[in-house]
């Protein structure tokens, strides 16, 4: 199974180290450069800026130094990330409007502005592509674990390159690696918590309506926002995923110790159910009075 790591964030800063860029320079607002960036727009006039958008300007015949000033201030309404324009618009005002308004402005030397907005828009897609491709692997991996929760979350482990454990509503640990859980954790709504060596990270997984039976937690982790968000993505996914497996994990130890159904909380039954063909499908007999775990 082949594995990347989870998104990250590009920042104007990225954009800058890129190849296509390599002769470019900040002709001001390098205050910005930390601002990340969604996406990109081609503009052949000072409009079309959206939030967090690189704003690339293609000059027409007529254009001047106006439309790089205009650009930069459309750009600061719009709350985008940066303005690449060619060289030759660039003033001694573009530097001035673009410190002044912390909006990186981008110098280039390229002759096709379009080709360039094409190379950088490849990088600022990129973490989304692996985002993708990294909620595609845990899908597949939850599904080759089939029955054996534990085999998911060890797959979720290597795949996250992070520690995985499943705790009940208690914060015991069920399997995986046993996970140091702050107070409030398992009851709170936020689901990213700073722990003992690192950043927590939890998704409930819930068989009835009213609260979590259990939770997947990874971490400690040493992640910045956009990580643990990707991470909190490939739980939640995860925790639907294992669902069934851990029902029927619950249903087991619960035949084997008498108490049938204690566990599993009040249920509102919705539609008629035939417990005999809902039983079979999850693997158990039903004899009319009890289930039966297959092997015990």
């Amino acid at each position: 199974m082949r594995t990347r790591e989870p998104a990250t964030d590009v920042t104007v800063r990225d954009l800058l180290a890129h190849p296509a860029l390599a002769s470019a320079r900040v002709a001001g607002g390098a205050g910005g450069l930390g601002a990340v960036v969604r996406s990109v727009v081609v503009a052949s006039r000072p409009a079309g800026a959206e939030s967090g958008a690189l704003l690339v300007l293609v000059p027409g015949p007529q254009s001047t130094g106006l439309d790089a000033d205009i650009a930069l201030r459309v750009a600061a309404d719009h709350a985008a990330a940066a303005v690449l324009l060619p060289d030759r618009l660039v003033a001694s005002s573009t530097s001035r409007i673009a410190d002044r308004l912390a909006i990186p402005a981008l110098a280039h030397d390229s002759a096709d502005s379009q080709r360039l907005a094409h190379e950088l828009e490849a990088l600022v897609v990129a973490p989304w592509v692996r985002q993708a491709e990294t909620l595609l692997a845990a899908a597949s991996a939850i599904r080759d674990a089939g029955a054996d929760v534990g085999g998911g979350t060890s797959a979720l482990s290597r795949l996250l390159n992070a520690p995985i454990a499943l705790v009940d509503g208690d914060g015991a640990v069920i399997t995986g690696a046993a996970a140091d859980l702050p107070a409030g954790l398992l009851v709170a709504d936020t689901r990213t918590l700073p722990g003992t060596g690192g950043l927590l990270v939890a998704a409930p997984l819930t068989l009835a309506e009213d609260s979590p039976d259990a939770w997947l937690v990874a971490g400690p982790i040493d992640a910045g926002p956009a990580r643990a968000a990707s991470i909190a993505a490939v739980l939640e996914l995860a925790a639907t995923g294992l669902a069934g497996a851990f029902a029927r994990r619950r249903l087991a130890a619960e035949a084997k110790s008498g108490r049938p159904g204690a566990r599993l909380g009040p249920c509102r039954p919705v539609l008629p159910v035939n417990l005999g063909t809902l039983s079979a499908a999850a693997g158990f007999a039903y004899s009319g009075a009890d289930f039966v775990a297959p092997g015990v």
